[in-house]
Protein backbone atom coordinates (compact mmCIF):
# COMPACT_ATOMS: atom_id res chain seq x y z
CA UNK A 1 0.00 0.00 0.00
CA UNK A 2 2.74 2.41 0.72
CA UNK A 3 4.32 1.62 -2.15
CA UNK A 4 1.46 2.15 -4.38
CA UNK A 5 0.87 5.95 -2.74
CA UNK A 6 4.90 6.73 -3.45
CA UNK A 7 3.76 5.59 -7.33
CA UNK A 8 1.33 7.91 -7.35
CA UNK A 9 2.64 11.02 -5.86
CA UNK A 10 5.72 10.22 -8.01
CA UNK A 11 3.31 10.33 -10.91
CA UNK A 12 1.49 13.43 -9.76
CA UNK A 13 4.56 15.20 -9.86
CA UNK A 14 5.88 13.95 -13.20
CA UNK A 15 2.80 14.88 -14.75
CA UNK A 16 2.81 18.67 -13.31
CA UNK A 17 6.68 19.07 -13.87
CA UNK A 18 5.56 17.81 -17.89
CA UNK A 19 3.07 20.56 -18.05
CA UNK A 20 4.55 23.39 -16.56
CA UNK A 21 7.43 22.19 -19.22
CA UNK A 22 5.34 22.39 -21.28
CA UNK A 23 3.96 25.79 -20.59
CA UNK A 24 7.42 27.51 -19.99
CA UNK A 25 8.53 26.02 -23.67
CA UNK A 26 5.25 27.79 -24.60
CA UNK A 27 5.90 30.64 -23.23
CA UNK A 28 9.10 30.75 -24.53
CA UNK A 29 8.31 30.22 -28.16
CA UNK A 30 9.05 33.10 -30.52
CA UNK A 31 7.60 31.65 -34.20
CA UNK A 32 9.34 33.30 -36.69
CA UNK A 33 6.93 33.02 -40.18
CA UNK A 34 8.55 32.18 -43.12
CA UNK A 35 8.44 34.37 -45.99
CA UNK A 36 8.35 33.60 -49.80
CA UNK A 37 8.36 36.33 -52.33
CA UNK A 38 7.69 36.25 -55.68
CA UNK A 39 9.34 39.50 -56.63
CA UNK A 40 12.89 39.44 -55.15
CA UNK A 41 12.90 43.24 -55.54
CA UNK A 42 15.19 45.84 -53.95
CA UNK A 43 10.97 47.48 -53.60
CA UNK A 44 9.64 44.51 -51.80
CA UNK A 45 12.47 44.25 -49.40
CA UNK A 46 12.32 47.78 -48.59
CA UNK A 47 8.48 47.52 -48.07
CA UNK A 48 9.16 44.48 -46.07
CA UNK A 49 12.04 45.81 -44.12
CA UNK A 50 9.44 48.01 -42.69
CA UNK A 51 6.99 45.30 -41.04
CA UNK A 52 9.00 44.30 -38.09
CA UNK A 53 6.29 42.53 -36.86
CA UNK A 54 6.67 39.77 -39.54
CA UNK A 55 10.19 38.83 -38.07
CA UNK A 56 8.48 36.86 -34.70
CA UNK A 57 4.95 36.07 -33.86
CA UNK A 58 4.03 34.73 -30.49
CA UNK A 59 1.17 32.22 -30.23
CA UNK A 60 -0.47 32.58 -26.84
CA UNK A 61 0.40 29.38 -24.47
CA UNK A 62 -3.06 28.62 -23.23
CA UNK A 63 -4.12 28.22 -27.05
CA UNK A 64 -2.01 25.25 -28.39
CA UNK A 65 -3.93 24.32 -31.27
CA UNK A 66 -5.46 25.94 -34.09
CA UNK A 67 -9.03 25.09 -33.31
CA UNK A 68 -8.71 26.80 -30.21
CA UNK A 69 -6.46 29.57 -31.57
CA UNK A 70 -9.59 30.18 -33.80
CA UNK A 71 -11.99 29.34 -31.35
CA UNK A 72 -11.28 32.56 -29.08
CA UNK A 73 -10.19 34.74 -31.75
CA UNK A 74 -13.49 37.68 -31.05
CA UNK A 75 -12.93 37.60 -27.48
CA UNK A 76 -11.15 40.43 -26.99
CA UNK A 77 -12.87 42.38 -29.51
CA UNK A 78 -13.77 45.77 -28.90
CA UNK A 79 -16.77 47.32 -27.75
CA UNK A 80 -18.85 48.53 -30.75
CA UNK A 81 -19.04 52.15 -28.92
CA UNK A 82 -15.21 52.14 -29.72
CA UNK A 83 -16.04 52.16 -33.35
CA UNK A 84 -17.90 54.93 -33.80
CA UNK A 85 -18.76 54.58 -37.82
CA UNK A 86 -20.50 56.87 -40.05
CA UNK A 87 -22.25 54.70 -42.71
CA UNK A 88 -22.63 55.47 -46.50
CA UNK A 89 -24.76 53.88 -48.69
CA UNK A 90 -23.87 52.89 -51.91
CA UNK A 91 -26.88 50.76 -54.17
CA UNK A 92 -25.52 49.36 -57.31
CA UNK A 93 -27.19 49.66 -60.69
CA UNK A 94 -27.44 46.50 -62.63
CA UNK A 95 -24.71 44.63 -64.81
CA UNK A 96 -24.14 43.13 -67.56
CA UNK A 97 -21.80 41.10 -69.31
CA UNK A 98 -18.84 41.75 -66.98
CA UNK A 99 -15.48 40.55 -68.24
CA UNK A 100 -14.45 38.85 -64.94
CA UNK A 101 -14.91 35.70 -64.14
CA UNK A 102 -17.43 34.12 -61.25
CA UNK A 103 -19.69 36.57 -62.42
CA UNK A 104 -23.12 35.89 -64.41
CA UNK A 105 -24.15 37.75 -67.84
CA UNK A 106 -26.70 40.31 -65.52
CA UNK A 107 -26.16 41.11 -61.75
CA UNK A 108 -28.98 42.57 -60.46
CA UNK A 109 -28.98 45.87 -58.47
CA UNK A 110 -28.18 45.68 -54.97
CA UNK A 111 -26.90 47.81 -51.94
CA UNK A 112 -23.71 47.94 -49.96
CA UNK A 113 -22.32 49.97 -47.40
CA UNK A 114 -18.88 51.65 -46.24
CA UNK A 115 -18.68 52.09 -42.40
CA UNK A 116 -16.18 54.90 -42.15
CA UNK A 117 -13.62 55.92 -39.17
CA UNK A 118 -12.44 59.23 -40.29
CA UNK A 119 -9.90 61.41 -40.05
CA UNK A 120 -9.21 64.86 -40.46
CA UNK A 121 -6.80 65.10 -43.95
CA UNK A 122 -8.33 65.04 -46.93
CA UNK A 123 -5.49 63.01 -47.91
CA UNK A 124 -4.78 60.85 -45.15
CA UNK A 125 -4.36 56.86 -45.88
CA UNK A 126 -6.96 54.81 -46.71
CA UNK A 127 -7.72 51.27 -45.69
CA UNK A 128 -10.55 49.58 -46.71
CA UNK A 129 -11.59 46.17 -44.64
CA UNK A 130 -13.50 43.48 -46.32
CA UNK A 131 -15.12 40.69 -43.98
CA UNK A 132 -14.93 36.86 -44.72
CA UNK A 133 -17.46 34.40 -44.92
CA UNK A 134 -20.94 35.97 -43.26
CA UNK A 135 -19.04 38.79 -41.83
CA UNK A 136 -19.15 42.62 -41.69
CA UNK A 137 -18.78 45.59 -40.20
CA UNK A 138 -20.30 44.41 -36.71
CA UNK A 139 -17.17 41.56 -36.67
CA UNK A 140 -15.25 41.64 -33.93
CA UNK A 141 -11.94 41.07 -35.84
CA UNK A 142 -13.22 43.69 -38.29
CA UNK A 143 -13.26 46.42 -35.53
CA UNK A 144 -10.22 45.42 -33.80
CA UNK A 145 -8.44 46.13 -37.03
CA UNK A 146 -10.42 49.42 -37.66
CA UNK A 147 -9.77 50.63 -34.64
CA UNK A 148 -5.94 49.94 -34.92
CA UNK A 149 -5.50 51.91 -37.94
CA UNK A 150 -7.55 54.28 -37.00
CA UNK A 151 -5.48 55.36 -34.24
CA UNK A 152 -2.44 55.46 -36.42
CA UNK A 153 -3.42 58.17 -38.55
CA UNK A 154 -5.66 56.17 -41.20
CA UNK A 155 -9.06 56.24 -42.63
CA UNK A 156 -11.20 53.29 -42.45
CA UNK A 157 -13.54 52.13 -44.66
CA UNK A 158 -15.44 48.93 -43.63
CA UNK A 159 -16.90 47.27 -46.30
CA UNK A 160 -20.34 45.64 -46.25
CA UNK A 161 -21.74 43.17 -48.89
CA UNK A 162 -25.17 42.57 -49.77
CA UNK A 163 -27.40 41.38 -47.30
CA UNK A 164 -24.25 41.83 -44.61
CA UNK A 165 -23.59 44.86 -41.96
CA UNK A 166 -27.58 45.93 -41.95
CA UNK A 167 -28.15 46.03 -45.73
CA UNK A 168 -31.41 44.91 -47.54
CA UNK A 169 -31.26 42.37 -49.93
CA UNK A 170 -33.41 44.36 -52.91
CA UNK A 171 -32.86 41.25 -55.43
CA UNK A 172 -31.97 37.87 -55.85
CA UNK A 173 -28.02 38.22 -55.37
CA UNK A 174 -25.67 37.74 -52.82
CA UNK A 175 -21.73 37.90 -53.31
CA UNK A 176 -19.12 35.22 -53.16
CA UNK A 177 -15.60 34.49 -52.37
CA UNK A 178 -14.87 35.50 -56.11
CA UNK A 179 -17.47 38.00 -57.00
CA UNK A 180 -15.36 41.10 -57.72
CA UNK A 181 -17.92 43.67 -59.56
CA UNK A 182 -19.31 45.17 -56.32
CA UNK A 183 -16.13 45.60 -54.89
CA UNK A 184 -14.69 47.10 -58.20
CA UNK A 185 -17.20 49.74 -58.28
CA UNK A 186 -17.08 50.75 -54.30
CA UNK A 187 -13.22 51.26 -54.51
CA UNK A 188 -13.43 53.57 -57.79
CA UNK A 189 -16.16 55.31 -55.71
CA UNK A 190 -13.68 55.93 -52.66
CA UNK A 191 -11.03 56.68 -55.23
CA UNK A 192 -12.88 59.45 -56.95
CA UNK A 193 -13.63 60.79 -53.54
CA UNK A 194 -9.97 60.52 -52.19
CA UNK A 195 -8.06 61.31 -54.92
CA UNK A 196 -5.16 62.24 -53.29
CA UNK A 197 -5.48 59.72 -50.82
CA UNK A 198 -3.32 56.59 -50.89
CA UNK A 199 -5.67 53.85 -51.02
CA UNK A 200 -5.40 50.40 -49.19
CA UNK A 201 -6.91 47.07 -48.66
CA UNK A 202 -7.07 44.59 -46.18
CA UNK A 203 -9.34 41.28 -46.36
CA UNK A 204 -10.06 38.19 -44.47
CA UNK A 205 -10.48 34.48 -45.22
CA UNK A 206 -13.13 35.07 -48.29
CA UNK A 207 -13.10 38.26 -48.13
CA UNK A 208 -9.21 38.31 -48.78
CA UNK A 209 -10.30 36.08 -51.54
CA UNK A 210 -12.26 38.48 -53.83
CA UNK A 211 -9.74 41.17 -52.83
CA UNK A 212 -6.83 39.54 -53.86
CA UNK A 213 -8.76 38.35 -57.10
CA UNK A 214 -9.70 41.87 -57.72
CA UNK A 215 -6.06 42.90 -57.44
CA UNK A 216 -5.18 40.15 -59.90
CA UNK A 217 -8.08 40.72 -62.26
CA UNK A 218 -6.67 44.54 -62.40
CA UNK A 219 -3.36 44.07 -63.09
CA UNK A 220 -1.23 47.00 -63.50
CA UNK A 221 -4.07 49.31 -63.43
CA UNK A 222 -5.33 48.52 -60.31
CA UNK A 223 -6.25 51.71 -58.24
CA UNK A 224 -4.93 50.00 -54.65
CA UNK A 225 -0.95 51.37 -53.63
CA UNK A 226 -1.42 47.84 -51.96
CA UNK A 227 -3.02 44.81 -50.11
CA UNK A 228 -2.99 42.30 -47.55
CA UNK A 229 -4.77 38.87 -47.86
CA UNK A 230 -5.20 37.09 -44.25
CA UNK A 231 -6.45 33.51 -43.96
CA UNK A 232 -6.62 32.91 -47.73
CA UNK A 233 -7.88 30.05 -49.67
CA UNK A 234 -6.43 30.75 -53.09
CA UNK A 235 -7.15 27.64 -54.58
CA UNK A 236 -11.01 27.24 -53.43
CA UNK A 237 -11.07 23.19 -54.45
CA UNK A 238 -8.11 22.19 -52.77
CA UNK A 239 -9.42 24.53 -49.40
CA UNK A 240 -12.70 22.06 -49.93
CA UNK A 241 -10.99 18.60 -50.29
CA UNK A 242 -9.07 19.94 -46.81
CA UNK A 243 -12.17 20.22 -45.14
CA UNK A 244 -12.86 16.58 -45.60
CA UNK A 245 -9.86 15.68 -44.79
CA UNK A 246 -10.12 15.38 -40.82
CA UNK A 247 -12.75 14.83 -37.82
CA UNK A 248 -11.69 18.26 -36.94
CA UNK A 249 -12.40 20.13 -40.37
CA UNK A 250 -15.21 17.75 -40.95
CA UNK A 251 -16.68 19.13 -37.66
CA UNK A 252 -15.99 23.15 -38.51
CA UNK A 253 -17.51 22.65 -42.12
CA UNK A 254 -20.87 20.99 -40.64
CA UNK A 255 -21.42 22.80 -37.75
CA UNK A 256 -19.63 25.97 -38.51
CA UNK A 257 -19.12 27.20 -41.71
CA UNK A 258 -22.86 25.90 -43.21
CA UNK A 259 -24.37 26.63 -40.49
CA UNK A 260 -23.66 30.36 -40.71
CA UNK A 261 -24.17 30.57 -44.04
CA UNK A 262 -27.84 28.56 -43.76
CA UNK A 263 -28.70 31.56 -40.91
CA UNK A 264 -27.81 34.21 -44.08
CA UNK A 265 -29.56 31.95 -45.91
CA UNK A 266 -33.21 31.84 -44.02
CA UNK A 267 -32.82 35.60 -43.22
CA UNK A 268 -32.99 36.31 -46.69
CA UNK A 269 -35.18 33.35 -48.39
CA UNK A 270 -37.56 35.64 -50.15
CA UNK A 271 -35.26 36.99 -52.57
CA UNK A 272 -33.26 33.86 -52.77
CA UNK A 273 -36.00 31.49 -53.78
CA UNK A 274 -36.16 33.91 -56.94
CA UNK A 275 -32.62 32.99 -58.44
CA UNK A 276 -32.63 30.36 -61.16
CA UNK A 277 -31.23 26.96 -60.83
CA UNK A 278 -31.59 27.38 -56.55
CA UNK A 279 -32.02 24.48 -54.95
CA UNK A 280 -33.09 25.49 -51.65
CA UNK A 281 -34.21 22.61 -50.02
CA UNK A 282 -30.89 21.12 -50.95
CA UNK A 283 -29.80 24.16 -49.51
CA UNK A 284 -31.37 23.96 -45.85
CA UNK A 285 -30.38 20.05 -45.47
CA UNK A 286 -26.71 20.77 -46.60
CA UNK A 287 -24.25 19.00 -44.51
CA UNK A 288 -21.18 20.74 -46.37
CA UNK A 289 -20.27 23.65 -47.85
CA UNK A 290 -19.97 21.82 -51.12
CA UNK A 291 -23.08 20.42 -50.95
CA UNK A 292 -24.70 24.20 -50.22
CA UNK A 293 -22.13 26.35 -52.50
CA UNK A 294 -23.72 23.46 -55.21
CA UNK A 295 -27.05 24.04 -54.40
CA UNK A 296 -26.76 27.93 -54.28
CA UNK A 297 -23.88 30.25 -54.85
CA UNK A 298 -22.88 28.01 -58.02
CA UNK A 299 -25.82 28.21 -59.94
CA UNK A 300 -26.18 32.19 -59.03
CA UNK A 301 -22.96 32.87 -60.29
CA UNK A 302 -24.13 31.04 -63.47
CA UNK A 303 -21.89 28.10 -63.10
CA UNK A 304 -22.94 24.35 -63.95
CA UNK A 305 -21.46 22.86 -60.20
CA UNK A 306 -19.39 23.92 -57.18
CA UNK A 307 -16.37 22.68 -58.34
CA UNK A 308 -16.36 24.92 -61.34
CA UNK A 309 -17.70 27.97 -59.21
CA UNK A 310 -14.57 27.03 -56.98
CA UNK A 311 -11.88 27.20 -60.17
CA UNK A 312 -13.40 30.54 -61.47
CA UNK A 313 -13.48 31.55 -58.11
CA UNK A 314 -9.85 30.87 -56.71
CA UNK A 315 -7.06 33.84 -57.38
CA UNK A 316 -4.15 31.18 -57.30
CA UNK A 317 -4.41 30.66 -61.56
CA UNK A 318 -4.25 34.51 -62.01
CA UNK A 319 -1.51 35.35 -59.40
CA UNK A 320 0.79 36.04 -61.80
CA UNK A 321 -1.52 38.91 -62.64
CA UNK A 322 -0.83 41.06 -59.27
CA UNK A 323 1.24 44.41 -59.93
CA UNK A 324 0.57 46.15 -56.97
CA UNK A 325 2.56 44.96 -53.57
CA UNK A 326 0.69 41.68 -51.93
CA UNK A 327 0.94 40.36 -48.85
CA UNK A 328 -0.52 37.11 -48.12
CA UNK A 329 -0.51 36.07 -44.40
CA UNK A 330 -1.13 32.52 -43.73
CA UNK A 331 -0.72 29.86 -40.45
CA UNK A 332 0.11 26.52 -40.56
CA UNK A 333 -1.99 24.86 -38.09
CA UNK A 334 -5.72 26.86 -39.79
CA UNK A 335 -8.26 24.46 -39.75
CA UNK A 336 -9.90 26.21 -42.93
CA UNK A 337 -7.55 27.15 -45.15
CA UNK A 338 -4.20 25.78 -44.62
CA UNK A 339 -1.75 27.38 -46.73
CA UNK A 340 -0.13 24.70 -48.36
CA UNK A 341 -3.43 22.17 -48.77
CA UNK A 342 -3.18 23.67 -52.83
CA UNK A 343 0.73 23.84 -53.43
CA UNK A 344 4.15 23.17 -52.15
CA UNK A 345 6.49 26.16 -51.16
CA UNK A 346 8.20 26.49 -55.07
CA UNK A 347 4.75 25.95 -56.51
CA UNK A 348 3.83 29.07 -54.83
CA UNK A 349 6.72 31.48 -55.79
CA UNK A 350 6.15 29.94 -59.52
CA UNK A 351 2.42 30.55 -59.63
CA UNK A 352 2.91 34.49 -59.69
CA UNK A 353 6.69 34.81 -60.95
CA UNK A 354 7.86 38.25 -60.86
CA UNK A 355 4.53 39.64 -59.17
CA UNK A 356 4.93 41.39 -55.66
CA UNK A 357 3.84 38.91 -53.91
CA UNK A 358 4.80 37.81 -50.56
CA UNK A 359 3.58 34.65 -48.11
CA UNK A 360 4.06 34.90 -44.58
CA UNK A 361 3.45 31.56 -43.01
CA UNK A 362 3.14 31.54 -39.35
CA UNK A 363 3.11 27.90 -37.67
CA UNK A 364 0.35 28.60 -35.48
CA UNK A 365 -2.35 31.35 -35.45
CA UNK A 366 -5.63 28.95 -36.62
CA UNK A 367 -8.11 30.82 -38.72
CA UNK A 368 -8.50 33.52 -35.79
CA UNK A 369 -7.87 36.24 -38.28
CA UNK A 370 -6.64 38.09 -35.58
CA UNK A 371 -3.34 35.93 -34.75
CA UNK A 372 -4.05 36.13 -31.09
CA UNK A 373 -1.01 36.98 -28.73
CA UNK A 374 0.59 37.56 -25.35
CA UNK A 375 -0.28 34.92 -21.93
CA UNK A 376 -4.36 35.81 -21.97
CA UNK A 377 -4.67 35.68 -25.65
CA UNK A 378 -5.69 39.45 -25.32
CA UNK A 379 -3.19 41.04 -28.25
CA UNK A 380 -3.07 40.46 -32.47
CA UNK A 381 -0.42 39.97 -34.04
CA UNK A 382 -2.42 40.42 -37.33
CA UNK A 383 -3.22 44.29 -36.10
CA UNK A 384 0.20 44.87 -35.76
CA UNK A 385 0.81 43.56 -39.77
CA UNK A 386 -1.48 45.00 -41.34
CA UNK A 387 -0.99 48.70 -39.85
CA UNK A 388 2.99 48.41 -40.52
CA UNK A 389 2.28 46.94 -44.39
CA UNK A 390 -0.62 49.73 -44.45
CA UNK A 391 1.91 52.34 -43.46
CA UNK A 392 4.62 51.16 -45.39
CA UNK A 393 2.57 51.45 -48.44
CA UNK A 394 1.79 54.58 -47.78
CA UNK A 395 4.87 55.93 -47.06
CA UNK A 396 6.24 54.62 -50.28
CA UNK A 397 3.19 56.28 -52.07
CA UNK A 398 3.27 59.84 -50.16
CA UNK A 399 6.01 61.51 -51.69
CA UNK A 400 4.05 62.27 -55.14
CA UNK A 401 0.17 62.33 -55.64
CA UNK A 402 -2.13 60.04 -56.21
CA UNK A 403 -3.79 59.85 -59.55
CA UNK A 404 -6.92 58.35 -60.03
CA UNK A 405 -6.85 55.12 -61.93
CA UNK A 406 -8.27 54.39 -65.40
CA UNK A 407 -8.45 51.30 -64.79
CA UNK A 408 -12.35 51.42 -63.30
CA UNK A 409 -14.91 54.22 -63.03
CA UNK A 410 -17.74 54.06 -60.76
CA UNK A 411 -20.42 54.23 -63.28
CA UNK A 412 -23.24 51.98 -61.95
CA UNK A 413 -22.43 53.28 -58.29
CA UNK A 414 -26.22 55.37 -57.63
CA UNK A 415 -26.08 57.28 -54.33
Amino acid sequence: FFLNEIMLVLAFWSTLAVAFATMLRRLLRVDQPALLLQDDSERLRLLIGRIPSLREYRPPPLLPTGLLQSAFAEKYAPEMIETPFSRQTVRLAALRNSQSTCCPRFVPEGIVSIDWLQQSPVDAPICILIPGLTGSSSSGYIRRAALALHQTGVRVGCFNPRSRGGNDLISGFLYSAGYTEDLRRVIALVQCEFPRAPLTAAGFSLGSNYLAKYVAEEGPRCPLAGAVALACPLELNSMSAALGSTVTSRFLDRFVLVRSVQRVLQSVLPKVATIDGVDLSRAVGARSMLDFDDATIAPMMGCSSATVYYSEASVRPILDRVRVPLLFVSAENDPIAPPYSAFDKLDFVEAGQHSPIVLAVTAEGGHSMTWPEGFLADGSWACRVIVEWVSSISEENCSSPVAPSSSTSHGGVIH
